[in-house]
């Protein structure tokens, strides 16, 4: 398996899909997304959630699955789409690898080969958050995404992050885009009617308190480093979430 002869499939389906639809289809890439894959199945939702992303973000994607005892090998496919008010379609290319994650520091090396040109890699790790097999994949990205969503200790995964972005990596959590509408109604309050904030209470609903109640704390001490900002849990049998956030301020509660 080496990426010459990947490429060439790769050719060759784009060949095989203008012949089957008798014209040519115009292709589309802005960058490289590799995301890992835990399953058969868990690759075939990786997939068509990038056939989705394709739209606004046109990319060679490579899935690369991790499967115990596994051979390396690969396949291609091609995601098309119709933009809005358009009569031709574009296309974005994709590449399927199935390695054991013990060998994931060569396939690191194949996927090199892999790679657009002059683009930016972007590697989206849906393995936990630390995993020694997906660290062999960081010399190939530009741009790392994690989710500590399911992260044991919510604290140990904030730090691993930090450190890798102390030592240079770009680093993004998806955690951090799930509390946007929290910061929103924030902002949004507090441009419509400034006021002076004396407290904040944080009231979540898991036991511990997750990663994203603790980037909304975080996110509140930065904007407001001399205010006391409290975090409580409350027993509440619904999805764990940033359940309220109360101000006392010189308006009141």
């Amino acid at each position: 398996m080496n990426a010459s002869r990947i490429l060439a499939d790769l050719s060759q389906r784009w060949e095989q899909l203008e012949a089957d639809k008798g014209e040519n289809l115009p292709r589309a890439c802005t960058l490289t997304l590799v995301a890992t894959a835990a399953s058969k199945e868990d690759a075939l939702n990786v997939r068509q959630t990038i056939g989705v992303l394709t739209h606004s973000h046109p990319c060679r994607a490579i899935v690369l699955r991790g499967e115990a005892g596994a051979e390396t090998s690969a396949e291609v496919f091609a995601e098309c789409w119709m933009p809005f008010g358009h009569h031709e379609q574009i296309c974005s290319e994709g590449i399927e690898i199935i390695a054991d994650p013990l060998d994931f520091a060569g396939v690191s090396g194949l996927i090199a080969g892999l790679r657009a040109a002059d683009l930016p890699t972007v590697l989206w790790s849906r393995e936990p958050v630390g995993a020694a097999s997906v660290e062999a994949l960081f010399p190939q990205a530009d741009k790392l995404i994690f989710d500590t969503a399911t992260a044991l200790s919510p604290q140990q995964a904030i730090a691993y992050l930090r450190l890798l972005a102390k030592q240079g990596l770009r680093v993004a959590d998806l955690h951090w885009a799930r509390v946007t509408p929290w910061r929103e109604a924030v902002s949004t309050l507090y441009e419509a009617k400034p006021f002076q904030v004396h407290s904040a209470r944080i009231v979540h609903t898991e036991s511990d308190a997750s990663p994203g109640t603790l980037y909304v704390r975080a996110w509140l001490q930065s904007a407001l480093p001399d205010v006391r900002i409290l975090v409580e849990s409350c027993a509440d049998p619904g999805p764990a979430r940033v359940q309220s956030i109360t101000f006392e301020t010189n308006l009141g509660e």
